[in-house]
Parts: structure tokens; C-alpha cells; sequence
């Protein structure tokens, strides 16, 4: 019986020195985890780009009626570019929202061109409008319908550009452009800056 209790002693006495070494190893790492830290701020921010348009002397939107072959009409449009950014170039797309021969046909079908003014435009009763400053080439002469195309000759720094839309019924138009309405609607786009290094 004797022998039989000492083993048993022995066996627990092990068994405790075990647990004693690994709380020791765990309290050991617990205090060798050293930190440091530090922090800058930095903010990084987008540019804007801005289109705004305005009527000139007679507006925009005001319908054209009643063209014969051969015949002209013009409205304007005053464009403003702003924002934070310069823009790169000024892009104009042009598509019918009410459709005829007349922006189907791109040889016989309504013709547009458009220059500008860096003044307003001076109206004249029965004759085309004038640039009492300088006048320049923005969009040469096209069928009415077309895709987005870079327009010439423009500021694109803040400055306002007085437009000038002047659209042609060539004579070459027959009978059947007699009673027809189309609608075109325009749309202008700008392009941001070339990439630069900040």
C-alpha cells in the first residue's frame, strides 16, 4: 500500500511542475509586445467642370417656320464654361427628337454651320445678324445631324462665346420637304484638362 501512495505522489509533483513552466512561458510573452505609432494627414480633392447656356438676342428655342428651298434661319445660343478646371475643348452632338426628311436627307435635308462672336450678336430686320467685334468659324457647314464633333475657336476659360446657329434648306430641295417639322436637339460636352502631375 505504501509503495503504491508514493507513485501516486510522484506522479502529481510532476504534473504541477509542468503547469508552474507554462504559466511562466505565458506570462513572459504577455509582457514583451513593445507598439509604436504615428499619423499624418493628407486631403485629396476633384476639380469641376461647368456648361451653362444661355439665350443670345433671340432665343434658342424659338421655332423656325415656313422655309422654302434656299432659305436660311439662325438663333443663338451664348455658352459659359466655369468650374475649377479649364476645359480641354467643348465637344456638340446633334440628334432628332422629332424626326422628317428634312434631318434624314444629310445632302438635301436641312445644313448647319455656326460661328461665334466675342461680342453679342446685332440683329438685323430681315437680314442675318452681324459680329460688331470678331467673328469666328466654329462649326463648319454639315448636315444637321452629327455625331459629337470638337468645336473651333472657342474660350473655355470663364469667358462667355456668343453662338451663332445658322441652318440651310438647300435649293436642291424638292416636293417632298413641302409640310415637314423636325426637332434637333443639341447637346454640348466638355472634355476635362490633359492629365497633369499634382
Amino acid at each position: 500500500m505504501k509503495t503504491t501512495r508514493a507513485r501516486r505522489n510522484g506522479r502529481w509533483t510532476i504534473t504541477v511542475g509542468a503547469a508552474l513552466i507554462a504559466v511562466g512561458v505565458l506570462s513572459f510573452n504577455a509582457w514583451a509586445n513593445f507598439t509604436a505609432s504615428a499619423y499624418k494627414d493628407n486631403t485629396i480633392g476633384t476639380g469641376t467642370m461647368l456648361i451653362v447656356l444661355g439665350d443670345g438676342p433671340t432665343a434658342f428655342s424659338s421655332d423656325i417656320t415656313n422655309m422654302v428651298p434656299g432659305d436660311y434661319g439662325e438663333r443663338f445660343v451664348d455658352v459659359h464654361t466655369g468650374g475649377t478646371l479649364t476645359m480641354q475643348n467643348l465637344k456638340l452632338t446633334s440628334a432628332a427628337t422629332a424626326s422628317s426628311l428634312l434631318d434624314t436627307d444629310g445632302t438635301n435635308g436641312l445644313q448647319l454651320k455656326v460661328d461665334n462672336c466675342d461680342q453679342a450678336w446685332t440683329l438685323h430686320g430681315g437680314a442675318t445678324a452681324t459680329c460688331g467685334g470678331s467673328q469666328s468659324a466654329v462649326l463648319t457647314q454639315r448636315a444637321v445631324i452629327f455625331g459629337a464633333t470638337t468645336l473651333n475657336n472657342l474660350h473655355l476659360d470663364g469667358t462667355t462665346d456668343h453662338l451663332r446657329f445658322q441652318w440651310y434648306l438647300p435649293a436642291t430641295a424638292d416636293d417632298t420637304f413641302q409640310g415637314l417639322t423636325s426637332t434637333i436637339r443639341y447637346t454640348f460636352s466638355g472634355t476635362q484638362p490633359a492629365n497633369t502631375y499634382h
